[in-house]
Order: C-alpha cells, then sequence, then structure tokens
C-alpha cells in the first residue's frame, strides 16, 4: 500500500471471527462474534488462548491481550498489555495505525430522490513503539449541507 508517497506492507492488527448460530450450528440460538488477535500477531509472539477472559497469553503464560464487553450494552474493548505491545513494536519495527472513519446523513422520510445531505469525516493516526501517538490532520467532506459540496 502506498501513503504519502512510501511504500509501506500492511498487516492487520485484529480479526473478527463469527459463528453463525441458527444456521450452522442449531446449537446456539444467535451469532457468536469475537475480536482476537492477528494471525501474524498470534504466530510471532507465540501466543495461545485462554477462555477464562477470553484473553490470549505469552510463551511466559502471561495474558497479553484481553477482549473485555460490558454486560447488556453494546460497549466493548481489546485491552492490550503496553509492555508486550511496546516490545513486540520495537522488535519488529512496527508501528500500529488506526484508521477511524465515520459518516452521517440525513434521510428524511418524504425525501426519495436519492442524494441526501451527508458529512465524512476521518482521522489516521500512528502508534510508535515509544508509545508516542503522532495523529494525521482530520479530514472532512461534506455534500449538499447548504446546497454544495466542500
Amino acid at each position: 500500500m502506498e501513503i504519502g508517497g512510501e511504500s509501506l506492507e500492511i498487516v492487520p492488527a485484529v480479526e473478527q471471527y463469527t459463528w453463525e448460530g441458527n444456521i450452522l450450528d442449531c446449537s446456539i440460538g444467535e451469532t457468536a462474534t469475537a475480536v482476537l488477535p492477528s494471525s501474524f500477531i498470534q504466530q510471532t509472539a507465540s501466543l495461545t488462548f485462554d477462555m477464562r477472559g477470553p484473553s490470549w497469553l505469552d510463551a511466559a503464560g502471561v495474558p497479553v491481550f484481553t477482549y473485555y464487553e460490558e454486560p447488556g450494552d453494546d460497549s466493548r474493548a481489546f485491552l492490550t498489555r503496553k509492555s508486550f505491545l511496546r516490545d513486540f513494536l520495537a522488535q519488529h519495527g512496527l508501528e500500529l495505525v488506526v484508521w477511524h472513519w465515520y459518516e452521517r446523513m440525513r434521510v428524511r422520510s418524504d425525501d426519495h430522490r436519492g442524494s441526501h445531505p451527508y458529512v465524512e469525516s476521518s482521522l489516521v493516526a500512528r502508534l510508535t513503539a515509544d508509545m508516542q501517538i503522532h495523529p494525521g490532520p482530520p479530514r472532512r467532506v461534506e455534500r449538499d449541507l447548504n446546497g454544495s459540496v466542500g
């Protein structure tokens, strides 16, 4: 991938796993999902899965990743031990890149003509091995908020 004139190799930091309920497995009533460290990280760091967390343990049996979900809420987090992440990034000459993107569109029930006013916003940031965050410039695109594109 090329970003800012530089060629970069991108490796996902996490993977999402989904097991369909009621379709492939009738023993569960709903779809089950999990977020886990990418195969690259699991294999490179020799991580093992621990159902008690759910967590992923390093070779010494220390939890380095934990999936956390607030009961009765859609809030969830994938927590990483800072010392593990710092050492892993430094050892492999990597940076963690985070891209936050959203789009909002105003749709009225009486307007079915197609093009609706919207705002698209994004921000890219890098986390380096020294645990410093380097945010890029925020980007925003608007369409038809006041009848124009900007």
